[in-house]
């Protein structure tokens, strides 16, 4: 599954209550199946077409209030040994014609995170799996029984971003996190005298950054040796409407 949302869940149920309490409102208790839910980073609604048409027009006055949006783009290249080893050597932040040449080129994945100005946003994109971690013993009647105790673990990636729109300098302030995890499967698998343990074994990247950056220009946030070739980060934020 994927899922996009506020990191805190208020702020999106400040908008879905304004909705019910403004837009139709005797409708969503009087309509059957009448909803509001915040999914992947869109308000999902479940009603009848005229009242959609009045929320789109709610959500463009609340557009107008609030200010503009940001975008943050993600991007994942490939990064063997000898190009990360040039890239470190220039610095922290490799800025101009090497930093667009990397964003320009062959690419690994593309994460966008949108949100309005400062607000947090988080993205997650991948699944939980459940393993078998423990035994629960008790003794009863003399004989040991194991009951079993499943923990889950979460393959995948996820990210959270706060940017806060520069208007002076034409560019933004962004503090994110990126935390990229990778499970071996199958789980490895060892037997006890009350029966099967799951061993997950995880490979994690993770990044955390805070940096001020001119809009609509790449930005490279850091480098990791992830598996034989590597991985180069980069970021570009865009300003949305207005």
């Amino acid at each position: 599954y994927s899922e996009m949302e506020p990191r805190n869940t208020g702020e999106s149920d400040w908008l879905i209550e304004m909705i019910r309490q403004t837009v139709d409102p005797e409708s969503w208790d009087v309509l059957e199946g009448a909803d509001l839910q915040p999914r992947t980073g869109a308000l999902f609604v479940n009603t009848v077409a005229p009242v959609h048409g009045k929320i789109a027009a709610f959500l463009e006055r609340v557009r107008e209030y609030v200010g503009p949006r940001y975008a943050v783009e993600l991007i994942a290249v490939p990064a063997d040994a000898q190009r990360r080893g040039a890239l470190a050597g220039m610095g922290r932040d490799v800025e101009g014609a090497v930093a667009r040449t990397l964003a320009a080129g062959p690419r690994l994945a593309t994460w966008t995170l949108t949100g309005f100005d400062a607000q947090q946003v988080v993205v997650r994109s991948g699944h939980e799996r459940r393993y078998l971690a423990d035994y629960d013993v008790e003794i009863a009647q003399g004989a040991e029984i194991g009951d079993p105790v499943e923990q889950q673990v979460f393959d995948g990636a996820q990210a959270e971003v706060r940017c806060m729109l520069d208007r002076n300098r034409n560019g933004a302030l962004v503090f994110l996190r990126v935390e990229r995890t990778r499970l071996d499967d199958p789980i490895r698998r060892v037997q006890t005298q009350h029966g099967p343990l799951e061993l997950p074994r995880l490979a994690v990247t993770r990044l955390r950054a805070g940096f001020w950056a001119p809009l609509d220009t790449p930005v490279l946030l850091g480098l990791a040796a992830e598996g034989p070739d590597g991985v180069a980060i980069l970021a570009v934020v865009r300003r949305v409407g207005g």
